[in-house]
């Protein structure tokens, strides 16, 4: 009987065998990019009021959508595929990923593989470098058509598992790794194409049977929609070689070299969307035998500005209607400062030990060097360690060492306290530059909002908004618009402020000029004061505004439009500082549809004397700094605001943290490495990416088997001195709390190696029990980390792990 059964379960397996292989492999195709040359990732499919010019240059701000690595680009990085290794131990040697567009027919008429050559396709070869050898389970490979002088990215084979690098990349020129053919006579070796043209892949092993695919949005059982040129394709799965066609879709959440991203609605509810990440955890169990165990580790920290509060808005509540706020600080401005949180996952000893932190953005970077304090030579396993900037008076926290703070295994230590801290040091600079924003340029009595910078730092592009409410009781369709540039400092750049329209406060960078003004440079040179009330610095500007003309729908009776004027480089300006230039004398008209205009709105700068003044309800200022980053600005007319950090310069015991990429990396007394570097500038970052109104937390319990490349991600729910919190994408959707109750000290938490894993009985031998407990168990694992039929790790038990079950088969060694 059990014979038979044995037989009849082999006759099964050669169908499960066929299914397998034609859906997945050891290596697997994660994601491609099929954004066009012109186009930007998340644009609109064509014009609008809001985006005229989705294409090209104009298209950049259209959307906000960026990839993890490279950012908000033209092209998304050209043209790149990412695969995932899902078997340890790989050899890849002398294969091929062979891809073709089957929408497009401009092949030479050379067929490689697909059996049409008009059919634009090619192969690329993986070679017989050692590189490909011997690749392990969870390591994402990236191939890149474009140079980095290009905007893709140059070979690079470094690989650090252990400290949170699983990525390989290697450009398709580099002939060592690399060497491709292709049906297009116009594009040299080393070219390869993917794109929105019915885009597939397929891999094919060193004997020439194909393992994967294939995949793409023309073959069968695609059940994503069609993949437009401003999109990625990706797998919308955690990795496996189980995956099948149906777990791939087309989306807008790029996330090169990085686990996938998309979204997902919660239940049945279509407003509530949750954003789900790939899982690696089970492709890398392997660095549990082979990476040093962690002894400490980052928990999370604060990248919340100083000037805004945890997940936007005001102390009455946030951006989302809700009231987030820190569980120690409750919601504050800066939720608390500059603060990062460790646990340690180990009894350790820090005395001496150096944490280093880094802005890599920026390009700063510091250290906080721990004292060799008795206290800090004996802290137990699962004891969170909160370092914190500001004071208890200054809205942080002073140092707390004996363990009564709330939970009970909680530290926390005020860098500036030298019992604990012998000194913090960094290398950022002393200031360099002053006024960002600022109205007194010439003397008490002459000023003028506008703009005066020094140094290297650039505050691009500076904005004075006028926000019209339409009150009239008429519909407006125009605007009559006058005012005064005046040059009130020359700098080296001469600078120019431009005038747009738009019905929102976003949006302007695709936009037209209605009117740009450049520096009325009167006499003096570069650093000399000057008068800008005098006619020789001074420009007036008169326009009429016509909305249809511009391309927008007249305002209705009680809708809000914005004017803006940006302050930016004059055309083939350069140099530094820039002039300062400012508006003044401002008339404002709305033009009414049933004839004549409404009241003006008149504003005179000058009128704003005074240490504390403000501008009018009516308008506002913003700016953006040298990356991009938005930031707003307040009026002060004597001694200006920026609200960047950059000018100040670090004294001990002050250190940073924020969205600038920041990371932590750890040190012992003896220099070694303990642990990092982690945090969003790191390698294996795994979540979108933190802004200032976040903070960035480890989502999985703190063990000695975590790692830098852990699942870190940016969070509103900040837990300072706590358990970290995130929610779940169930409905109805929980909130799931970090556990600290399996911390395990290193000595303990050694997995011991089982010599015979298939025998599953335990008896000593791999037969036909075995067999029956493994076909018993066959499916997806309901707790992948105990799953002891599940032989090779990848979270579901099928032919593969029967496969490994009968190259065992007999007595174990």
């Amino acid at each position: 009987m059990t014979s038979a059964r044995f037989t009849l379960s082999i006759g099964a397996i050669s169908a499960l065998m066929f299914t397998a292989s034609s859906l997945g492999s050891g290596l697997i195709l994660n994601e491609w990019n099929a954004v066009g040359s012109q186009k930007w990732l998340g644009n609109p499919s064509g014009p609008s009021s809001e985006c005229p010019n989705p294409e090209g240059p104009a298209g950049e701000d259209c959307a906000d959508n960026d990839d993890t690595f490279f950012g908000r680009v033209q092209g998304n990085g050209g043209n790149w595929i990412e695969l995932v290794v899902t078997e340890d131990n790989l050899d890849i040697r002398g294969w091929e990923f062979r891809w073709a567009e089957t929408g497009n027919l401009d092949g030479d008429g050379t067929d490689y593989w697909w059996g049409n050559g008009t059919v634009r396709h090619g192969i690329i070869f993986f070679s017989e470098d050692e590189l490909w050898s011997n690749l392990r389970a969870g390591t994402i490979i990236t191939i890149t058509e474009a140079t980095t002088d290009e905007g893709g990215l140059d070979t690079d084979v470094t690989f650090d598992p252990c400290n949170g690098d699983w990525w390989i990349n290697v450009n398709s020129y580099d002939k060592q790794y690399i060497t491709t053919v292709h049906n297009r006579p116009d594009r040299p070796d080393g070219y390869f194409s993917v794109d929105n043209d019915d885009w597939q892949g397929r891999i094919v092993n060193a004997g020439g049977t194909q393992v994967f695919g294939p995949i793409g949005e023309a073959v069968s059982g695609w059940v994503g929609g069609g993949i437009n040129s401003r999109e990625i394709g990706e797998l919308i799965a955690d990795p496996s070689r189980n995956v099948s066609i149906s777990d791939y879709d087309d989306g807008s959440g790029s996330t090169f070299n990085q686990p996938n991203r998309w979204t997902t609605t919660v239940g049945f509810n279509p407003l509530v969307v949750c954003r789900k990440y790939q899982d690696f955890s089970n492709l890398r169990t392997w660095t549990f035998d082979e990476c040093p165990c962690s002894r400490v580790i980052l928990n999370e920290y604060n990248a919340v500005r100083e000037d805004r509060f945890l997940n936007g808005g005001d102390e009455n509540g946030d951006e989302d209607g809700g009231f987030a706020q820190d569980t120690f600080f409750g919601r504050v401005m800066g939720n608390g400062g500059n603060w990062f949180e460790l646990v340690a996952v180990d009894d350790v000893d820090m005395r001496g030990w150096v944490l280093e932190w880094a802005e890599v953005r920026d390009d700063t970077e510091g250290q906080i060097f721990l004292s060799d304090d008795p206290f800090w030579s004996a802290i137990p396993a699962g004891t969170i360690i909160t370092f914190i900037e500001n004071t208890t008076s200054e809205g942080g926290l002073d140092t707390n060492v004996d363990f009564t703070l709330p939970g009970g295994n909680w530290i926390n230590i005020n860098t500036f306290d030298t019992q604990y801290v012998e000194t913090t040091t960094s290398n950022v600079s002393s200031p360099t530059w002053g006024e960002g924003f600022t109205a007194y340029t010439n003397g008490e009595t002459g000023n003028s909002f506008g703009i005066r910078e020094r140094g290297e730092t650039d505050l691009q592009d500076s904005r004075l908004f006028y926000e019209f409410m339409n009150n009239t009781g008429d519909i407006v369709v125009g605007f009559n618009v006058s005012y005064d540039v005046e040059c009130w400092y020359h700098g080296q750049r001469a600078n120019r402020i431009r005038l747009k329209y738009n019905n929102a406060t976003s949006g302007f960078g695709s936009i037209d000029d209605i009117v740009s003004t450049d520096n009325p440079l009167g006499p003096g040179g570069p650093g000399a004061p000057v008068d800008g009330s005098l006619p020789e610095n001074r420009v007036e500007v008169s326009v009429t505004i016509d909305l249809v003309d511009l391309g927008f729908a007249p305002i209705g009776v009680g809708q809000t439009s914005f004017l803006r004027w940006q302050y930016s480089n004059a055309d083939g300006d350069g140099g530094n500082p820039r002039s300062g230039l400012g508006i003044n004398n401002l008339v404002v008209e709305p033009i009414l549809a049933g004839g004549g205009v409404g009241a003006s709105y008149t504003q005179n700068f000058n009128n704003y004397l005074g240490s504390e003044a403000t501008l009018p309800a009516e308008m506002f200022v913003t700016g953006e700094d040298g990356d991009g980053n938005e930031f707003p600005g307040s009026f002060d007319p004597f001694t200006g605001v920026s609200n960047i950090n950059n000018a100040d310069e670090l004294v001990p015991g002050q250190f940073r943290t924020s969205n600038r990429d920041w990371m932590l990396t750890i040190f012992d007394d003896q220099d070694a490495l303990v642990y990092g570097p982690a945090g969003q500038g790191a390698p294996g970052w795994t979540g979108r990416g933190v802004n200032t109104l976040n903070t960035g937390i480890l989502e999985e319990d703190p063990r000695t088997t975590t790692l830098p490349g852990s699942n870190h991600n940016e969070s509103i729910m900040s837990t300072f001195g706590g358990p970290n919190m995130w929610p779940t994408c169930t409905s109805p959707q929980q909130i799931v709390t970090q556990d600290f109750t399996g911390i395990v000290p290193c000595e303990d938490d050694v997995d011991p190696v089982d010599p015979c894993p298939a025998d599953l009985t335990g008896d000593g031998v791999v037969n036909v029990f075995d067999l029956l407990l493994l076909l018993e168990s066959w499916g997806t694992c309901a707790d992948p980390s105990n799953c002891p039929a599940d032989l090779n790790n990848d979270g579901i038990i099928n032919v593969f792990d029967l496969l490994e079950l009968l190259a065992n088969w007999g007595a174990c060694p």
